[in-house]
C-alpha cells in the first residue's frame, strides 16, 4: 500500500494515455474552448480525486483492521464507581468488526448487561441486601429448557435480560447459541470442527479440559504450550459468523498498547495487540475471514518492549492461521 508521500509524488508518473480519454469526453459534452484552456487543471484535479479515493480506503482499512474497530467501550469511570458494584470495563467483540450486525448485536448486549447489571446491584444494596441477590440462577422464568439453556450460556439473569437479549438477537437477525459442550480431547475437538491440527514448532502442547464447543462449530480452545523452554497459557476463539456471541475479552487496565500487523508463514495478514502493565505483556491477535473470527490472546511476563515484540510474533507463527480462518 502506498503511503501519501508515494501517492503525491506519483502524479507526475501518471500516463496521459489514462487521462486522456476523460478529458476529451469532458470536452466533447461542454464548451470546448474553455475546456482547452483549464486541459491541465482538469487532469490535476482527476488525478487528485483518484488519490484522495485511494487516502480513503486507506484510512477505511486501518480503521477496519485495528483494534479500534473491535472495541465496546464503557461510558462509566471507574474511580467513581462503588466497589460493591461490578466493574465496567473496555469489550473486545469476538465476532465481528464495527459496523457488521454481530458488532453492533454485542456492543448493545455488552452494555446493556453492564448498565443493567449495575442499576440491579445499586438496587439491592441500597435495600441492604447482597450485591447479586437479584439474580435468578435457576432460571425459572424461562418458558422451557431451551430458554434455560440460552439465559445459562449468555448470563441473562432475569426476564427483563432475557427479553432484551431476544430483542436484539432478531433486530440484527442473529441466531442465538443453544448448546455449549466441553471438549474431553484435542482429537474430539478437531473431529467435531473437521479442524486440521493448528499448533506448531513448539516443544510441548497440553490441553485444558476448559475447552467447548457450540452447536454451529464456534469454540474456544483454552491451553498451553511451551516454547524455547517457557509456557504460555493461550484462550483461541474461532468463532463464525451469524451469531450473537455470548462472551468477549476485557481491555487490560492501565495498560499501553502497540499496534502492528504482522504476515503468518501462509501469507496471512494478522492484526496484532500487544499490552504492557508492570512487566506483564498481553498479546492479542486478530484475524478474519467470511465465515470465521479468530482472536488468540497469550500472556507472560518479563523482558524489554523490544523482546516483548520479537516473542509475540514468534509465538504468532506458532498457529496456523490459514486452519483456523478456514481460507
Amino acid at each position: 500500500m502506498l503511503n501519501r508521500e508515494e501517492l503525491f509524488a506519483a502524479i507526475g508518473e501518471i500516463d496521459d494515455e489514462l487521462v486522456l480519454p476523460v478529458l476529451e469526453r469532458m470536452e466533447g459534452e461542454g464548451e470546448r474552448p474553455r475546456l482547452r484552456v483549464t486541459r491541465k487543471a482538469i487532469r490535476v484535479a482527476l488525478i487528485a480525486a483518484v488519490i484522495a479515493a485511494l487516502l480513503a480506503v486507506t484510512a477505511m482499512a486501518s480503521e477496519i483492521l485495528g483494534l479500534k474497530s473491535r472495541l465496546v467501550s464503557s461510558e462509566t469511570g471507574v474511580e467513581s464507581a462503588d466497589p460493591r458494584l461490578p466493574v465496567r470495563r473496555d469489550h473486545i467483540s469476538l465476532n465481528g468488526l464495527a459496523g457488521s450486525r454481530e458488532y453492533l448485536a454485542c456492543s448493545e448486549w455488552l452494555s446493556f448487561c453492564d448498565y443493567y447489571e449495575e442499576q440491579m446491584a445499586g438496587d439491592c444494596l441500597a435495600d441492604g441486601k447482597e450485591a447479586e441477590a437479584w439474580k435468578d440462577r435457576f432460571h425459572s422464568f424461562a418458558g422451557n429448557q431451551a430458554e434455560k439453556d440460552i439465559c445459562r450460556i449468555y448470563g441473562a439473569w432475569d426476564e427483563t435480560m432475557f427479553k432484551r437479549l431476544v430483542e436484539i438477537s432478531r433486530r440484527y437477525d442473529l441466531r442465538l447459541l443453544t448448546d455449549i459442550t466441553y471438549a474431553p480431547s484435542q482429537s474430539y475437538l478437531f473431529e467435531t470442527t473437521g479442524l486440521s491440527p493448528y499448533i506448531r514448532g513448539v516443544e510441548r502442547y497440553d490441553y485444558d479440559l476448559g475447552s467447548f464447543l457450540f452447536e454451529d462449530g464456534s469454540f474456544k480452545d483454552e491451553s498451553t504450550l511451551t516454547v524455547d523452554g517457557e509456557q504460555y497459557a493461550y484462550t483461541l476463539t474461532c468463532i463464525h459468523t451469524g451469531v450473537l456471541y455470548p462472551f468477549s475479552l476485557d481491555i487490560p487496565a492501565g495498560t499501553q498498547c502497540r499496534e502492528w500487523e504482522h504476515v503468518s508463514p501462509e501469507g496471512i495478514t494478522l492484526d496484532m495487540a500487544l499490552f504492557e502493565n508492570e512487566g506483564i505483556n498481553e498479546l492479542m491477535i486478530f484475524c478474519n475471514s467470511e465465515e470465521m473470527y479468530v482472536t488468540l490472546s497469550l500472556r507472560w511476563s518479563g523482558g524489554t518492549a523490544e523482546e516483548a515484540y520479537a516473542r509475540a510474533e514468534l509465538l504468532a507463527d506458532c498457529f496456523d492461521f490459514f486452519v483456523l480462518c478456514g481460507d
